[in-house]
């Protein structure tokens, strides 16, 4: 049998002569397309727009729960802050490197909680 179409009506790529299914698409351009049921998605711009600032915000906000959390121990302890007690700044690094991690998961379930909501579908 060969090809009456020169072009898939799909994608528009040229057929060989002997196809049954274009090359690119995949598609049939022999197939009837009167019972395909179309989908189609809608798209949220309020929840698209915050996913974007959050984002753009993790990494700031993470860096600044970092130095917010070493400056709050260094004023709390001087002896840190003068470098006397090598023990205990180790230990506040370590604090301050929980607290910039307990920011970023906090951004990144809130990316994945938003990433579901920008496209759903439309019956």
């Amino acid at each position: 049998m060969t090809s009456i179409l020169q072009a898939c009506p799909e994608c528009g790529a040229r057929l060989k002569p002997n196809d049954t299914k274009c090359w690119l698409c995949n598609a049939n351009p022999f197939g009837d397309k009167t019972g395909e049921r179309q989908v189609r998605y809608k798209t949220n711009h309020w929840a698209m727009l915050g996913h974007l600032l959050a984002i753009l915000a993790i990494l700031p906000a993470t860096g600044i729960a970092f130095m917010t959390t070493c400056t709050v121990l260094l004023v709390a302890d001087p002896q840190v802050a003068r470098g006397e007690a090598e023990g205990r700044s180790i230990a506040y690094l370590v604090l301050c490197g929980i607290s910039a991690v307990v920011v970023f998961a906090g951004f990144s379930l809130l990316i994945a909680s938003l990433a579901k909501k920008t496209v759903y579908r439309v019956e």
